[in-house]
């Protein structure tokens, strides 16, 4: 997400703020407990992603559109290419913003 930052080209395409350490423990914490007791036991780039998502909709809601581009203009094109957990956090993500709608 912070490479994704630095490279927008315009201020529409930035995240209001990054996460701050404390966030990401959170957002990791969440996922974590989710997968403990909602899944399968073992953390997994698709609940990971959908905590990434519930993190930014409770901050700030207009950073749900710019994650979103994000995962169509870059996890897309690297989930088609590299395969790996990518495909599973695309999918974790896309499904996370869709509840939100």
């Amino acid at each position: 997400l912070r490479a994704s930052a630095a490279a927008a080209g315009s201020d529409d395409e930035k995240l209001e703020s990054a996460l701050s350490t404390a966030e990401q423990i959170g957002v990791l914490e969440d996922a974590v407990l989710h997968s403990n007791f909602f899944g399968q036991k073992a953390l997994n780039a698709h609940t990971l992603a959908s905590s990434l998502v519930g993190s930014l909709a409770r901050r700030e809601p207009e950073d749900l559109a710019i994650l979103n581009k994000y995962l169509h203009g870059v996890v897309e094109p690297r989930s088609k290419e590299e395969g790996g957990d990518w495909p599973e956090f695309l999918a974790g993500g896309r499904e996370a913003i869709d509840n939100l709608s």
